[in-house]
């Protein structure tokens, strides 16, 4: 190939890269990943014990106790990627449906719950612990998915603008498709180019990664314990860090579960602080449940700025969670229908705003929910 021609591509190549190699083209399906359903039956096994039974799907929350008290005729609301305007918007959903459920245990293991299940309500520390099992294994299998996804996601990306850029290239450049030196100088042109647009779908991955070692570092102890043959609530402060907090005789209309991180700056590999929130009513009580690895204790710690914090501080905190870090939380209707149509914007306003930026100091408070 003659240095004009390499000169030529070099010149079109500059031209119209930021045309075809452009992130903000697919930053909308890396961010939607957490909230869309792919998770599909064939990948994945039973999560009780290595089980290798298939599972079925399972609830996160009692669909006859929680789930039932946060809707409206088997109804609630849920956060959802919205394509058309590229944020979060509420959807209705049935609390029997797959949104409230994930891929979790075979039909022998998912009945570990089927104490609590069927009195609707959590009574003892044997439930409590199970269901933070529960939802560390809705949380690991999330994560999951969402790591294969953004590896497939990668891929098509990948090949997409590769063979965008060179049909193109072609079309302008009719002369190279015989050229077989042209064509490799166009493709390692375009390999730089698309390996450095991708750069924050791999740090995504990796941060998503090592997430989802954590939790299952997490998934493991709990299973440690659960599987024990003398078991003891107490145990679990062995391994783990543990805040409850019961608001007695008063109900908040959502229950929540998430993971929130922060990178921690004291490792000298990346690695992050995780702490799981679970939030939910129980009969005429709100439970509030914070809980991490030891080693991230302080980093739980850190959420209690105050020396003595009151139930609305609490729920003032778990709003802001809920806001910023959290894809997985139901709104009873009641709630949203009582709110005015400013309410209802800003509410969604705030939804996208704060899971996309996860600020808790700029998010404010949305729900307003007091006792």
């Amino acid at each position: 190939m003659d240095i004009t021609k390499q000169q030529e591509i070099k010149k079109w190549f500059d031209e119209n890269k930021v045309k075809y190699i452009n992130f903000k083209k697919f930053e909308d399906d890396i961010r939607k990943e957490p909230y869309v359903t792919l998770f599909n039956k064939t990948l994945h096994s039973c999560m009780f014990n290595d089980c290798c039974y298939p599972p079925i799907r399972s609830h996160v929350f009692q669909e006859k106790g929680v789930m039932k008290s946060v809707s409206k005729n088997s109804r609630v609301y849920k956060p959802f990627y919205d394509d058309d305007s590229h944020s979060l918007i509420l959807k209705d959903v049935t609390i029997g449906g797959n949104s409230a459920r994930f891929w979790g245990f075979c039909d022998k293991h998912d009945k570990i719950f089927e104490e609590f299940e069927s009195r609707k309500l959590l009574i003892n520390e044997k439930d409590f612990t199970l269901q933070i099992y529960r939802c560390i294994c809705r949380e690991l299998s999330q994560i999951k998915d969402v790591i294969k996804a953004n590896n497939i996601l990668y891929y098509k990306i990948d090949k997409q603008i590769k063979k965008d850029v060179s049909n193109a290239c072609l079309q302008h450049i009719s002369e190279i498709a015989q050229d077989n030196d042209a064509i490799l100088y166009l493709d390692n042109l375009v390999q730089t180019a698309v390996e450095n647009c991708l750069v924050p779908v791999k740090q995504m991955n990796v941060k998503f990664e090592r997430q989802r070692d954590k939790i299952y570092r997490m998934y493991c102890l709990m299973m440690k314990r659960i599987t024990a043959k003398k078991y003891s609530f107490k145990d679990l402060y062995k391994d783990f860090y543990i805040k409850h907090i019961s608001i007695s005789n008063n109900t908040l209309p959502i229950c929540v579960s998430c993971f929130v991180a922060s990178i921690n700056k004291k490792s000298k590999k990346l690695s992050y602080n995780l702490v799981l929130v679970i939030s939910f009513p129980n009969g005429d009580n709100q439970e509030i449940i914070f809980f991490s690895l030891k080693s991230d204790a302080n980093y739980a710690l850190s959420f209690f700025n105050k020396k003595d914090m009151t139930d609305n501080d609490y729920i003032q905190l778990l709003e802001k969670i809920t806001l910023t870090n959290a894809n997985f939380w139901f709104l009873n209707p009641s709630y949203y229908d009582s709110l005015s149509d400013i309410q209802r914007a800003e509410l969604n306003t705030k939804i996208s705003q704060g899971v996309f930026e996860h600020n808790m100091n700029t998010i404010g408070d949305v729900f307003n929910f007091e006792i």
